[in-house]
């Protein structure tokens, strides 16, 4: 798997996924939900259907105004509790999510607060980690198997 590091908006990503983080509304403060794809984020929440808790997945197919193919919102958790650890955590939970859906190429947008080198790093480990699989060297089922290009 490759991995590259840019910054661009939403919009512009192209990818057979974009992933995003949805944190879970914390002392009655308004939640924080990227604010794309129509507000698809945004409905999940007011339906109840979604509430950000740590590693929840929702995922979108040709989500409007957006130029991937899937749209997966995963739960962040609390804010005040989400770290380097509960990203690699993500990353992980979204490759393992993808990869069997076909996705080669994923995109794992970062909010602004956690742009550091840490975080990146941590995103990255989380995503090498889930793409593992112990039966890689077996011969049977090889043609099958799917995999993940690039994030």
């Amino acid at each position: 798997m490759q991995t590259k590091l840019s910054q661009q908006p939403l919009e512009q990503i192209e990818a057979d996924a974009l992933v995003v983080v949805a944190f879970e509304q914390e002392n009655g403060e308004p939640v924080r939900a990227p604010g794309i794809a129509g507000g698809w984020i945004a409905d999940l929440y007011t339906s109840g259907e979604f509430k950000g808790k740590i590693l929840e997945t929702a995922l979108l197919y040709r989500p409007s105004g957006l130029k991937c193919g899937k749209l997966l919102a995963i739960g962040g958790g609390k804010l005040s509790a989400f770290g380097s650890a509960e990203l690699r955590k993500l990353a992980g939970a979204a490759v393992r999510v993808l990869k069997p859906k076909g996705c080669r190429t994923i995109a794992f947008a970062l909010d602004a607060g956690f742009g550091s080198p840490e975080h990146a790093a941590a995103a990255v480990e989380g995503a090498l980690l889930g793409d593992f699989e112990t039966d890689r060297y077996k011969t049977e089922h090889q043609d099958e198997r799917k995999t993940v290009d690039s994030f």
